[in-house]
């Protein structure tokens, strides 16, 4: 004798088991003929958990874009003062070094398999003079051709106008802000003026001249608002003795590496410290340190960074907190919709228990559905929001437009006299100027499997609620 049937599905037992259950939840959530009765019910399911999907798809959206946005400005501004300003590596002198010790230095640095790269700085402070008034500014001597060796250095030092040329004696590229304050261009002469102490006459001033060759600018305006460059040798001869500052700078292969606690910005930071020499170092800046003279300190870019890096992750992961208890929200919205699906499916319940359908197996069904609806939920929110997070910077565009113009309206109309002041929605003063996109397929995955969880989760407290129903009390009802 056959097997009796539900609806034109075997009972739960044997190897369908896992078929029926799952078509037992796609029949409660997209809808079906119901069990007893023969009424077309199709679609009227899924209008039930739409909202809970919808929920979903809205709260990963801005989650994937706050992230985006974060670690692109992280990044960002982060790699921009590793290649052009702090290094990777500073190696600074306690006295007064000079090229020849420098050079020393840089050729042992560069024996290290991890070293591409040892350049040596002066750097000081003067003010510089000429175009509209003068400004102070710190000088940056570096080797001639650093532009061209150091790719790090030439890939986020943009070149705005003329060269980034220090062959010739008394050449200077000024940064972006510093030529914009002045007004100064290419071929404009201007006048480094620094000082140093004379014992009782107090301060000595000194006048250099110097013609500029090239204007440049990283895309973020507090590293290079007051930076300009020109050879070492002049930087030493401009800056009085005693007040240079001697450094050589180190570029390595993973930057990243050189600390255990600055880590990366992925979702999960677990840096492994257990190898290092001696606690928060790692290996290879120990045996650096070792090797070095007695004439030198070294710090590594987190240790000159720290503050602002950490301060920059702490916002991040902050943002980040505050998004994911809007995916939370959202999932309590998968929650109310289960309890609206066993409402409904009462019936087809009472009926499944009636034919001997174990709580686990019904718990299981109403379990899986809402992790199929957070599922749904989850690919269009994540592929919405990844579409939105790779075109941010054209969005951020669009709105400005959209901003500038009414606000610009707005005070034409009302107040004609007055001056628009166009809105900026990252203000480059203390943001990048084009974010950064880079989203790691982990990073990906990592959100897509707290979104399901929470709302597999959600759906325990409804699947319970199904199972406690009595099917005798509801068959004589229905």
């Amino acid at each position: 004798m056959s097997s009796p049937r539900i609806g034109n599905q075997r009972p739960p037992g044997g190897g369908g088991r896992l078929g029926f259950l799952g078509s037992v939840t796609l029949r409660f959530l997209f809808g079906s003929r119901g069990f007893s009765e023969g009424k077309s019910r199709r679609g009227s399911s899924f209008r039930r958990v739409r909202g809970g999907v919808i929920g979903i798809t809205l709260s990963l959206i801005p989650l994937v874009v706050v992230f985006v946005v974060a670690n692109g400005m992280i990044s960002g501004i982060t790699a921009r003062y590793l290649e052009t300003g702090s290094y990777h590596i500073q190696l600074v002198s306690r006295g007064r070094a000079g090229a020849e010790t420098s050079r020393v230095q840089e050729e042992k640095a560069l024996e290290y398999t991890q070293v591409i790269g040892a350049y040596r700085e002066v750097q000081g402070l003067g003010l510089l003079a000429g175009g509209k008034g003068h400004n102070g500014v710190q000088i940056r001597g570096i080797d001639p051709q650093l532009y061209e060796k150091d790719r790090g250095f030439r890939r986020y030092m943009e070149v705005n106008a003329g060269e980034f040329n220090l062959e010739e004696p008394r050449s200077i590229v000024l940064g972006q802000n510093v030529a914009n304050t002045l007004g100064l261009e290419p071929g404009d002469r201007v006048r480094v003026i620094t000082a140093r102490s004379d014992g009782s006459r107090g301060l000595l001033p000194k006048v250099s001249a110097f013609t500029v060759t090239g204007i440049v600018s990283s895309g973020y305006r507090e590293l290079d608002a007051l930076w300009v460059f020109m050879s070492s040798e002049d930087a030493m001869s401009v800056i009085p003795p005693g007040e240079a500052r001697e450094i050589i700078g180190i570029k390595v292969m993973d930057p990243f590496s050189l600390d255990p606690q600055a880590g990366n910005l992925s979702f999960i930071d677990l840096p492994d410290s257990s190898t290092a020499d001696r606690p928060g170092e790692t290996p290879f800046i120990y045996r650096f340190r070792q090797g070095l003279d007695t004439d030198w300190r070294l710090y590594t870019w987190f240790d000159l960074e720290r503050s602002q890096y950490m301060s920059f992750i702490t916002t991040r992961n902050l943002l980040l907190f505050i998004m994911v208890l809007i995916v939370l929200v959202a999932a309590v919205n998968i929650s109310s919709a289960m309890i609206m699906l066993v409402l409904e499916k009462q019936e087809e319940i009472a009926v499944l228990k009636a034919m001997g359908m174990p709580n686990s197996q019904l718990m299981a069904v109403f379990v899986a559905a809402g992790g199929i609806t957070g599922t749904i939920g989850t690919v269009l929110g994540l592929s919405l929001g990844s579409l939105a997070a790779y075109n941010v910077n054209g969005i951020v565009r669009i709105l400005e437009y959209i901003v500038n113009a009414a606000g610009y309206l707005k005070t034409r109309l009302i107040s004609p006299r007055d001056v628009y002041i166009p809105f900026e929605l990252f203000n480059p003063d203390f943001y990048l100027s084009s974010i950064p996109v880079n989203l790691h397929p982990a990073d990906v995955l990592i959100m897509a499997g707290v979104s399901i969880m929470l709302s597999v989760v959600m759906s325990l407290l409804p699947a319970r609620r199904a199972v406690r129903l009595d099917p005798i009390s509801l068959l004589h009802r229905h």
